[in-house]
């Protein structure tokens, strides 16, 4: 702690005292009971900047705008004017300095938590969009097996859907398929078992898809958002309009009931806000399903926007995790 008596322009006669990060000028009142009086005080933190010279000290501070108040000393005093201008300029540096480095340090550390977000967004799209081809070939298997079958298509959707089954498992161990009889029905061109087998997984695939989640060991991103169940009603939009596309091939009835359910979803998904997607555009391209020679496309278009809203999702879980 330094202290010189000094005169605080504006004001009159004092004590300006420094004393670890904070700088006050006080009066004593009282004739037999002293009683500080504080008529200013000073954070490091409110110190812009100071100046001094033999008998003067300026120091520039802001709270709402930019002040200046001047103490001066008299002949006695200057020399510890002169030592709390020192001390006080000294420290005023040094917590510049430990601001600077602190400033820095979280702009590193928002920095690689902003690249952990990302990474890990990443990992939930690839999965989904993985899982998408995966119920894609899946409900082609099944497609193939309309009016006369074309077990050369069923065998090539099954190769592609156990190998990218094989790669998806590999980095989320929750999604596991087992084919075996699937490759037993197919190879055997037994037409039922195929058909049963290729629901079964479809079933299987849906309940694992909405019900696993990403095990994170980081601790920071294990509750970040989105996770796969998070895409529930996406994930059951998808394989709703897979099974529009094959209601149109097998001429079902309820093929209009199911655009209406996929519309419904698509609503929710909007307003719930995770995922960006416009209903009125879903909306436009769902009118054409039942329009002959547009119904492929349409589908098509529809599956493509699903896939884009998950790559650009919603930046609030983001904000909210660098924030905190």
């Amino acid at each position: 702690m330094t202290s010189c008596q000094c005169i605080m322009r504006g004001f009159g006669k004092g004590i300006l005292e420094f004393s670890g990060e904070m700088l006050t000028f006080y009066v004593n009142k009282g004739l037999i009971r002293k009683k500080r009086v504080i008529v200013k005080e000073l954070k490091l933190s409110e110190i812009i900047d100071v100046k001094s010279s033999a008998s003067e000290l300026v120091v520039f501070w802001k709270r709402q705008d930019i002040v200046e108040d001047v103490f001066i000393a008299d002949d006695r005093q200057r020399e510890n004017l002169s030592r709390l201008s020192a001390a006080l300029g000294k420290s005023l540096r040094e917590y510049k300095w430990r601001e600077r480095e602190k400033a820095e340090m979280e702009e590193r550390r928002r920095e690689e938590i902003r690249k952990k977000i990302e990474s890990y967004h990443e990992r939930i799209a690839q999965t989904f969009v993985n899982a998408a081809k995966i119920i894609d070939l899946l409900f082609e298997v099944l497609r193939s097996l309309e009016s006369r079958t074309k077990w050369n298509i069923a065998e090539e959707c099954l190769e592609r859907s156990i190998s990218i089954a094989e790669a998806l498992q590999r980095s989320t161990p929750a999604l596991s398929l087992n084919f075996t009889k699937l490759s037993l029905a197919v190879r055997g061109h037994y037409r039922k078992e195929t058909l049963d087998e290729t629901y079964n997984i479809l079933s299987h695939f849906y309940n694992q898809l909405v019900n696993a989640s990403f095990i994170e060991k980081d601790e920071e991103i294990r509750n970040l958002h989105l996770n796969l169940p998070d895409l529930r009603d996406l994930i059951t939009a998808y394989y709703i309009l897979n099974d529009i596309s094959l209601g149109l091939i097998v001429e079902d009835e309820d093929v209009q009931d199911e655009i209406d359910h996929f519309l419904e979803l698509a609503q929710k998904i909007e307003v719930d806000k995770r995922l960006k997607i416009s209903i009125e555009e879903i909306k436009e391209i769902a009118d054409k399903i039942l329009v002959k020679n547009e119904k492929e496309d349409a589908i098509t278009h529809l599956k493509d926007l699903l896939l884009e809203s998950v790559s650009q999702d919603s930046t609030s879980s983001k904000i909210d995790l660098l924030n905190a």
